[in-house]
């Protein structure tokens, strides 16, 4: 993307180069976090796969076996010529039969059951930790939008102070009247990026907005949604300068911090603090005591039943008990081997993904301090061709500079300028996934559980968005 920027002649130039003092807040807190994913559908759908582990863990840990009931009833007819003429015997039977469970296999299910509520927690935890990577990424997107949209509409408040500047300059003879067409390029050419980069923010903010209905949207995000434009001769009227527009817009995005803490100890806790290991060993833990359960069940459990009956004209009673069993079969042998092939495999996985992870969190803590001093190198990059742009102005008002090497320097500082904001969401993106993956920025606790409820409107006047607005 090629850009034009003109800084205005005549006027002073500090607001626009000199750096942003940017806010030393969260980016977004923990309050906010609780209230904004309350009613988002991924924590719908985490709550519901929650609830259908712990069912079926409550399942697993009791027998399935119940109680069948029988009822028969029949009609007896005799053929003896002593019972000749004689009313049909009318009789019935009534039985209950149930399986009885063998010892030892109550144990391995009650183990199957506690894994699985195992797994719940750390399906759930791993969950939560993907809608808040989502929502700060969502939210880093639209801020990064904006910041952009912000710098473009200031710059072309400058080239259109700047081609008034010229305009002037060459009705005067004091220019060439070829300055008066480079200069209406460059509004022209920033007016048609602007407009690209405004509707790139709408559809950031709209996507967010429609998403998350519950964020509390700082003010200019609302301009934008609404489709409005600021206006760009917006002048301070104390100094007669540009303002930089949208300035709380430049400065919502806070400045990264470096990392504290060495590698090791983030080893540490990024190890300790996964979701997806405690999903592994809740895994294997199920499979192993599936194997057990197997292996228990190559005996099979057997039946007992309780009957009783009339007949013969009601002459006979018949109370009785019966005990059943089936003969095994070699499918319970091969289900049992089934069983314990799974239980290997589960064990491999957790070792494959304990290294993946053990490589992924060194790689994640490097990335982070590689982004952070990238954008220190941005930042000074920026700040250097921003006074390399005010010099270029200084000599072009002295006369010592044409237009063409003016406009030059200050595209070069309108890309920098650009760059820095790009280096400092990525800072910002890698530093918050970090942290999240190290057990922070999670408000939902079994203190605070997930809960549409969970935070109130007045528990959010302390919050980052509060202070944006």
């Amino acid at each position: 993307m090629k850009l034009f920027l003109l800084k205005p002649l005549g006027l002073a130039i500090a607001l626009g180069f000199t750096p942003i003092a940017f806010a030393q807040t969260e980016l977004i807190s923990h309050a906010q976090i609780a209230q904004w994913l309350a009613d988002d559908p991924a924590i719908q759908r985490i709550q519901a796969n929650k609830r259908g582990l712990l069912a079926e863990a409550e399942q697993t840990a009791h027998s399935g076996y119940e109680w069948t009931a029988t009822y028969e009833r029949q009609e007896r007819e005799y053929e003896q010529p002593e019972l000749a003429g004689m009313d049909k015997s009318r009789e019935w039977n009534v039985e209950l039969e149930r399986s009885l469970r063998l010892p030892g296999k109550g144990a391995a299910s009650r183990r199957q059951a506690d894994a699985l509520r195992s797994l719940a927690d750390a399906s759930e935890q791993a969950g939560l930790r993907s809608a808040i990577g989502e929502l700060i990424n969502h939210y880093l997107d639209a801020l990064h939008a904006s910041a952009s949209r912000a710098l473009l509409e200031r710059e072309l408040v400058f080239a259109r102070t700047n081609l008034r500047a010229v305009e002037h300059r060459v009705k005067a003879g004091d220019a060439p009247a070829l300055d008066v067409r480079l200069a209406a390029a460059e509004s022209q050419a920033l007016e048609r990026e602007l407009n690209a980069v405004h509707q790139e923010a709408m559809n950031r903010w709209t996507a967010f907005h429609i998403r998350y209905p519950a964020a509390s949207l700082p003010p200019f995000a609302r301009v934008i949604i609404d489709g409005k434009k600021q206006q760009a001769s917006t002048m301070d009227k104390t100094q007669g300068n540009p303002l930089s527009l949208d300035a709380p817009a430049l400065t919502a995005i806070p400045e990264p911090q470096p990392l504290a803490g060495e590698l090791a100890e983030w080893q540490e806790r990024l190890l300790n603090n996964q979701p997806e290991l405690q999903q592994a060993n809740a895994s294997v833990n199920a499979a192993s005591a599936a194997a057990d359960k197997a292996r228990l069940d190559r005996i099979p459990d057997p039946s007992l039943a309780v009957f009783s009956g009339r007949e013969s004209f009601g002459e006979e009673s018949i109370v009785g008990v019966r005990l059943s069993m089936p003969i095994p079969g070699s499918q319970r042998s091969q289900a049992m081997r089934q069983r314990y092939a799974e239980e290997s495999i589960a064990r491999a996985d957790k070792e494959i993904l304990h290294r993946s992870l053990r490589a992924e969190t060194e790689n994640r803590y490097h990335q982070t301090n590689s982004e952070f001093q990238r954008w220190q190198l941005a930042r000074q990059m920026a700040d250097n061709l921003g006074e390399n742009a005010r010099l270029l102005q200084k000599a072009y008002r002295l006369g010592e500079q044409d237009l063409q090497g003016l406009l030059l320097g200050q595209q070069q500082h309108a890309r920098a300028a650009l760059a820095e904001v790009e280096s400092r969401v990525a800072a910002l993106r890698s530093h918050y996934q970090l942290r999240l993956a190290a057990g922070e920025l999670n408000p939902f606790t079994a203190e605070s559980p997930v809960s549409s409820t969970a935070v109130t409107t007045t528990q959010l006047t302390e919050t980052s968005v509060g202070s944006l607005q």
